[in-house]
């Protein structure tokens, strides 16, 4: 037989739990959704505005999301923010493999991050973003696993041509990576300077000399 403290509490938990099933019956919209309507106003707000104007109030008032609804699911502007990066890295479509010409894919690769990080919502959302990163470690996190997702397809691509023995066997993918983007990453957001082919074909000339096995 239960004793009455514990009829209690399993009486209490009953309770919110139909309460929340009410709510999400009478209209509740989930989290998710919630989301989606916060990212599209950002998007909105960084292309109108500025990233500087990214703000819970800002957002929330063009989202027409009350803020006790917001802090009730976060306690940051963090997962909007992110949330915002990535629908734009999903909108811009990854570079195409095409054929076996390697140096070619890679090139259409840094092309690609090229004219994404030209696009003024983006370059301005990862300044910002690296600003903040360094005294946030979830937002940095974040950022370091959109970084590895956006560059699968080009570590995908130089796992195929090593297996084929096109390049050393002893090179590490996301180190390649790095020197392939990185100073795409530095001409753009920090020093916006646009990256034009010259720019793009000496910097893979000196990767490529470093890893290929071909002449």
């Amino acid at each position: 037989v239960l004793g009455e403290a514990e009829m209690s509490e399993k009486s209490s938990v009953r309770e919110a739990r139909d309460a929340e099933a009410g709510a999400a019956r009478r209209g509740r919209p989930p989290s998710d959704k919630i989301l989606e309507r916060l990212t599209s106003a950002a998007l909105k707000i960084i292309e109108d505005e500025d990233v500087s104007s990214l703000t819970i109030e800002r957002v929330c008032k063009l989202a027409k999301v009350s803020r006790a609804t917001f802090y009730r699911r976060w306690d940051s502007i963090n997962p909007v923010f992110t949330s915002t990066v990535a629908r734009i890295l999903q909108d811009s479509s990854p570079p195409v493999i095409r054929g076996s010409n390697l140096r070619e894919n890679l090139a259409r690769g840094m092309r690609n991050r090229a004219e994404l990080l030209a696009d003024k919502r983006v370059g301005g959302l990862f300044r910002h973003a690296f600003s903040v990163a360094s005294a946030d470690e979830e937002l940095r996190h974040l950022i370091q696993e959109l970084d590895r997702e956006r560059n699968a397809p080009l570590i995908d691509l130089l796992q195929r041509a090593q297996r084929k023995g096109r390049i050393k066997p002893d090179i590490r993918f996301d180190f390649v990576a790095h020197q392939i983007f990185g100073p795409i990453w530095h001409r753009s957001l920090l020093l916006q300077l646009p990256c034009d082919e010259d720019f793009i074909s000496t910097v893979l000339d000196g990767v490529l000399k470093d890893i290929s096995l071909e002449d």
